[in-house]
């Protein structure tokens, strides 16, 4: 299916914008005047948000239509790398990166649900793989671009990417609509998708197979972000 080409030509931007920071910020935070916890926090803040995010994105995709994440997405996470462009405090960083995290679960998972409207149970898995296979592609040639364009000056990154995925949500606009609004959701639709979804993970958590593998999976994470994304920028 052919419109899954710019659902992953957006979510390899997406990726690209989680890691753009790391070649940069070391050297923004020094120019900024950040402590390492500020430094920390400002890295940690997005991943935070886009955690508890996933959610209320899910909601927003059944309630008004996978186009509000895959447009909305690109145009919040574009207003948060060109705010991080013109950041001048912690306090400032903190809020454009909470906005870019808000942005990037809004598209990730408007994207996920897109793909799962078009696909069937047969091609679901092959149609699915080209997303990850994108935001993978963003992850690992992010800093490279980051690094090339900061030659130029420590901001160029966060204006370029931010621009490119602005248009990326042009592109998304044209698509069409694949799911039908729900116009009868109560107005705690939210709280409600919560609550649910915690009794989900409670009845799953209880089967030690998955309760294991999601604490190796978190594990993995845990130290692989702290390292690769927070301790490594601040040696190097």
């Amino acid at each position: 299916d052919k419109r899954v080409y710019p659902i992953c030509i957006s979510s390899l931007l997406m990726g690209t914008s989680v890691v753009v920071i790391l070649p940069v910020m070391p050297f923004l935070a020094t120019e900024l005047g950040l402590s390492t916890q500020e430094y920390g926090l400002v890295i940690s803040v997005m991943g935070i948000t886009r955690l508890l995010f996933n959610i209320p994105a899910a909601f927003v995709s059944d309630k008004y239509g996978r186009k509000y994440s895959l447009v909305g997405g690109p145009i919040l996470t574009s207003i948060g790398l060109t705010g991080t462009a013109f950041a001048q405090s912690f306090l400032h960083l903190m809020q454009v990166r909470f906005l870019t995290g808000v942005g990037g679960s809004l598209q990730m998972t408007g994207a996920q649900l897109y793909i799962s409207d078009i696909s069937n149970n047969i091609n679901r898995a092959r149609s699915m793989a080209p997303l990850m296979i994108a935001f993978s592609t963003g992850l690992t040639v992010g800093p490279v671009i980051s690094g090339y364009l900061s030659e130029i000056s420590l901001r160029a990154p966060f204006f370029m990417v931010g621009g490119t995925i602005l248009l990326i949500s042009i592109n998304n606009y044209l698509l069409p609509e694949t799911h039908k609004p729900i116009k009868n959701q109560s107005g705690n639709g939210i709280l409600n998708e919560f609550k649910s979804t915690l009794v989900q993970w409670k009845d799953l958590l209880k089967n030690p197979t998955i309760l294991s593998t999601a604490s190796l999976h978190a594990s993995y994470w845990f130290a692989a972000s702290g390292c690769s994304m927070c301790l490594f920028p601040l040696l190097a």
